[in-house]
């Protein structure tokens, strides 16, 4: 017997649907005029791996078989049923799909195109906030994330295995997998342990730094970019992981960075990167900083650069400030030196200031985060953004400390030492005006509004 196709079986159907179970009649009202109904005969694909497909669906009634590609041909790695969601990530990173789905039984399926979704997003609040939670369910169900707390021993050191960013479909399902469950799981901080050293290789290739000298614009091999990233940002998120906070309340405040130009980093070359907590500093009654202290080392172990990563977690309950002030082994660094960074004004306005104008093009943060890897989606998609409250993309904290390091360079060679605070947000297609003196540098906005200042030491410059 055929399916109803009136409007208000069809409402039924998605009352009876987790994502839509909290709106209302005139919010379902919405739903269904900004989608379509579509119907799919068992076989039939209803997405398509590799395939640039912007579409997002719910499972109305039916069943699926969701499939990926290996070398021996599809291989089937899970099943979607009534009630579920899928298409998420195609819809809200304009990517590719990196699986297909094809009826298993008669489907009938609700779907909503990308710029559907931007729209109710847009309109109809009652929406945004019910596809966050359905997110935010299907995740914890698919990723089984248990959020009691985490008491067992600690290694001394957990080795990771280096991410291979140059193969990004692969990269990407791999870091918005963890990214996702860490966005999404309960918000606390772990204090109670001892946390280990965190180590990782890596090489820089030709290839890669072609890619970073062509993203900042400049010849200059000197330039000492945070090559870095590309593995430290996974392992930031293990250790963000593992102090048990989400990324959701977690915002980068400011970075030191310690270079050898003696000892530059070079292509071919193998490198070791090491990261630990150094402290947790309790700021207020819900919000801490967390310092990361950051090495690595070349392969004879020669210390090649240093950086000291700090952020600030907000929106902790007061338990867990009042547990981090019982232990002194934290709290070694001064809180006040952390008020008021949002509020400060620019300085370096006189005329012995050198400035440059800087166009920061509208996809930086998503290729930023294709060199660096981090890909995190308030910087590379506008529906992640405002999902977040933010009006559009803004570009990763690193990307604006690279920015500075290839005009220091460029001024007067790469610096020995860099430190940068980060006080507003540098959105994505605005022009900034970078300003600098031979030892202090600022980031303005078009209105001379301070987003980004710091200090930094010049390299002596060698005789030859």
């Amino acid at each position: 017997m055929q399916e109803s196709t009136s409007p208000a079986a069809i409402r039924e159907q998605l009352h009876a649907v987790p994502l839509f179970e909290s709106l209302e009649e005139q919010d379902l009202q919405a739903v269904i005029a900004a989608g379509e109904i579509r119907e799919a005969a068992p076989g039939e694909a209803i997405t398509h791996e590799g395939r640039m497909e912007r579409d997002f669906f719910v499972m109305l009634s039916g069943e699926a078989a969701v499939s990926v590609s290996d070398e021996d041909g599809a291989v089937q790695v899970g099943t979607i049923q009534a009630g579920e969601a899928f298409g998420e990530l195609s819809a809200m990173l304009d990517e590719a799909r990196t699986a297909t789905v094809t009826a298993s039984r008669r489907c009938r399926l609700l779907r909503l195109e990308r710029g559907a979704i931007e729209g109710l997003f847009a309109t109809n609040p009652r929406f945004a906030l019910a596809f966050s939670r359905e997110l935010a369910r299907r995740l914890k169900e698919t990723l089984r994330i248990e959020n009691g707390l985490q008491l067992d021993q600690m290694p001394e050191k957990i080795t990771l295995d280096a991410p291979d960013v140059t193969r990004l479909r692969e990269y990407m399902v791999n870091y918005y997998a963890t990214a996702l469950r860490h966005i999404f799981k309960h918000h606390r901080l772990l204090v109670d342990r001892k946390f280990p050293e965190y180590e990782t290789a890596f090489t820089v290739t030709p290839e890669e730094q072609g890619r970073w000298l062509a993203l900042f614009r400049t010849h200059d091999t000197r330039t000492p970019f945070t090559y870095h990233t590309t593995v430290g940002t996974m392992m930031l998120m293990r250790l963000v992981g593992d102090v048990g906070v989400n990324f959701r309340n977690l915002m980068h405040l400011k970075s030191e960075m310690n270079i050898s130009p003696e000892h530059a980093m070079k292509t071919g070359r193998n490198y070791r990167l090491v990261s630990a907590i150094e402290d947790i500093i309790a700021l207020r009654e819900d919000r801490v900083a967390l310092v990361c202290a950051s090495r690595v080392y070349d392969d004879q172990g020669v210390q090649v650069r240093g950086y000291r990563d700090f952020f600030i977690i907000l929106n902790l309950d007061p338990e867990y400030i009042e547990a981090l002030r019982s232990i002194r082994s934290y709290g070694r660094r001064d809180p006040a030196e952390f008020h008021g960074l949002a509020n400060r004004e620019a300085r370096l306005g006189n005329s012995s200031a050198n400035r440059v104008k800087i166009e920061v093009p509208e996809g930086m943060g998503f290729e930023y985060g294709k060199v660096s890897g981090d890909l995190n989606l308030v910087h590379t998609t506008r529906l992640a953004a405002k999902l977040f409250g933010h009006p559009r993309p803004f570009v990763q904290g690193l990307c604006t400390a690279n920015y500075a390091l290839r005009y220091l360079t460029e001024a007067s060679g790469p610096p020995e030492n860099l430190r940068i605070t980060f006080a507003k947000r540098v959105f994505v297609g605005q022009q900034v005006e970078f300003v600098h003196t031979d030892r202090e540098f600022e980031l303005w906005d078009s209105t001379g509004a301070l987003l980004a200042f710091g200090e930094y030491d010049a390299a002596p410059r060698v005789d030859r």
